[in-house]
């Protein structure tokens, strides 16, 4: 990479400032325009009590976003505290990739998912900051600057060795919040080389670089929706904080999806399933965590507490929503059910919790407290520090390691099912995954609920220590996809005759 950046001044001022200034930019619209005092100007209404939560799958459409059914069971009144959940996935595993700021520089690492095998990727007198695994977990994209003061901020990505480093922008001004579109053909970001905050799209390569918003007002902090059609945003064109919505093809349709003077906060919303988008507002009076549809009806408070809930962020499968809360003294990490019951804390530390970021098997959280990374497993046990060395670590992305090629060959006993027969799924209270490809690391693209029938289509293959058959479920025909049978210990899939 000291190929491709040439360094021109001395870096003036510490890591410590530094580090404030890229918080102050992921968290600026939590912390910024909120008046505690402000009168609330609508109030959600109390959500009904089901039986049980909808099980249909659907996603925005390119023009339409698609109303939904959903209900709640939350009881803000009532902490539930769960007993260590069985969750059928591998133990959780991989590589989390990281900024390290020290001696007035930061840089890039990576190590595995036990805190082993730390590996220093970038080497440079300047500041690497806020990677991001690529879909496939081998590319990283993160961004890069020669002075503190980031008058000039560009993305870069190199591969998961640290080889290969890419220069993709070369603007003056700042680029920064990148992240992958789902299938990684498409890499979305913030720029200000027009004067202010628009949202910009570019490949991966650096190539076909595209303003997308082209507003009167700052845009910023763009996410993907998990089909990869649409583009939730911070904008500002209002003259206070909203969340909106456009295209991801660029074909110029906006919309405002909050619509309250309160400020108004989505980072990573997106439910796994594309039906929900969780945020942050403080139009009660306070930050707490509301859920609405992606066309911005069916609106809930999730939280409903007086203290300050906020970084919302949804688990792998979508089961669980995992937040920061400072309800009970220091910030800490709860997680609550999809619905907003069984309020649960995870974390109980003497130190404020920052950052936080689900395995992709959904078993563990990893996050930051007192400038190191720490991980929990998803029921509060195991609290492990991987780094406790010196240094301010940030930003934290996880990714899966990179399984064995698949095969169509299967260890003797492992499977109980066969192509052309039936199954049901029978593990537990938590669904089967159903992936595009039969690999761990693939995108979830419906889920299976204990009690679901399903033919086997195709299959056996073997990949990341599971057996993954391609199914069909009667009352899901779009949503035919792999998924895993069991390790050869365990099953969740056993045979079915109708």
């Amino acid at each position: 990479m000291t190929q491709l950046i040439k360094i021109g001044q001395h870096i003036r001022t510490s890591r410590s400032r530094y580090t404030t200034l890229i918080t102050s930019l992921l968290l600026s619209t939590f912390l910024v325009g909120c008046d505690l005092s402000a009168t609330p100007t609508q109030t959600p209404a109390q959500p009904p009590t089901p039986s049980s939560l909808p099980t249909s799958t659907a996603a925005a459409t390119s023009t339409h976003l698609s109303t939904f059914t959903y209900y709640s069971t939350r009881t803000p009144t009532t902490t539930t505290v769960f007993p260590p959940t069985s969750i059928p996935m591998p133990l959780s595993k991989g590589r989390i990739v990281f900024s390290r700021f020290m001696n007035d520089s930061a840089d890039i690492y990576v190590m595995n998912a036990d805190g082993s095998g730390l590996t220093r990727l970038t080497n440079n007198p300047g500041y690497s900051t806020s990677p991001e695994w690529s879909p496939d977990g081998k590319k990283i994209l993160f961004v890069f600057s020669e002075e503190i003061e980031h008058s000039n901020v560009d993305l870069y990505v190199m591969n998961d060795d640290g080889s290969g480093v890419t220069r993709l922008t070369n603007s003056p001004a700042i680029d920064s919040f990148p992240h992958w579109s789902p299938d990684g053909t498409k890499i979305v970001f913030q720029s200000v080389r027009d004067g202010k905050e628009e949202i910009h799209v570019i490949n991966p390569d650096g190539s076909s670089e595209t303003n997308l918003s082209r507003s009167l007002g700052p845009d910023s902090l763009p996410y993907w929706s998990p089909d990869g059609q649409v583009i939730i945003f911070a904008s500002r064109r209002d003259g206070n904080d909203e969340i909106y919505a456009m295209n991801a093809n660029s074909s110029g349709w906006q919309a405002n999806l909050s619509n309250n003077p309160a400020t108004d906060t989505a980072l990573d919303a997106w439910s796994p399933d594309g039906r929900m988008i969780v945020f942050t507002s403080d139009r009660a009076g306070n930050k707490d965590i509301f859920v609405m549809h992606p066309d911005g009806s069916q609106l809930f408070n999730f939280t409903v507490n007086p203290a300050s809930d906020w970084f919302p962020k949804w688990s792998p499968e979508g089961m669980w929503i995992a937040f920061l809360s400072d309800r009970d003294g220091p910030t800490d990490i709860y997680k609550m059910n999809a619905a907003g019951g069984g309020m649960t804390r995870l974390t109980n530390t003497p130190d404020n919790e920052t950052y936080l970021v689900w395995s992709p098997d959904g078993t563990r959280i990893a996050f930051v407290s007192d400038k190191d990374i720490f991980v929990v497993n998803a029921d509060g046990s195991g609290l492990t520090n991987l780094t406790d060395s010196p240094g301010n670590y940030s930003a934290p992305d996880w990714t899966l390691t990179e399984g064995q090629p698949p095969s169509n060959t299967c260890g003797a006993g492992w499977t109980r099912v066969s192509v052309g027969k039936y199954a049901i799924v029978t593990q537990g209270d938590l669904p089967n995954r159903v992936r595009s490809e039969p690999k761990v690391a693939d995108n979830i693209i419906n889920l299976l609920y204990p009690g679901s029938i399903i033919k086997i289509l195709e299959g056996p293959v073997c990949a990341d220590g599971l057996v993954f058959w391609k199914v069909e479920n009667a009352a899901n025909p779009d949503g035919i996809g792999w998924t895993a049978e069991g390790d050869g210990k365990e099953y969740w899939l056993a045979p079915y005759t109708p």
